[in-house]
């Protein structure tokens, strides 16, 4: 059975990975660890033919709370970011498109060859046409 709590848990560890305080580790199989406050850690376990499970474990390394996706939604997002977190994903997007960690994207609006758009008020010229 998921309480209010165990929500409010999850929305934590979602915002807190979204905002980057929480951070992820690949671990064995399709499994995703980050330490928490309190000496806590969570972990995330990803399966083909079943929810997607988080366990929440304390110092010792047993399991205080176990939460799956059929009883919470949010459990199966989770695994989605932790895994693009571990990964660096974004990062890796970047780097093979060329581009500086974070930087933006170019505005796909403008043209690449052009600095800026057309003034509707100039003239066209024979190179404005393509054919």
């Amino acid at each position: 059975m998921t309480t209010n709590k165990d929500v409010e848990l999850v929305e934590f560890i979602v915002s807190s990975t979204k905002n980057g305080t929480v951070r992820w580790e690949a671990g064995a199989g399709n499994a995703f660890i980050a330490s928490l406050r309190g000496d806590h850690t969570v972990t995330i376990e990803h399966y083909e033919s079943e929810p997607d499970i988080l366990y929440l474990r304390n110092r010792e390394g047993q399991v205080i709370l176990q939460i799956d996706e059929g009883d919470l939604n949010s459990v199966g997002r989770l695994f989605e970011l932790a895994r693009r977190n571990a990964y660096d994903i974004d990062n890796v997007i970047d780097e093979i498109m060329g581009r500086e960690p974070g930087q933006k994207p170019p505005n796909p609006k403008t043209p690449p060859d052009r600095k800026t758009p057309p003034n509707p008020r100039t003239p066209l010229s024979d190179e404005d046409i393509p054919f």
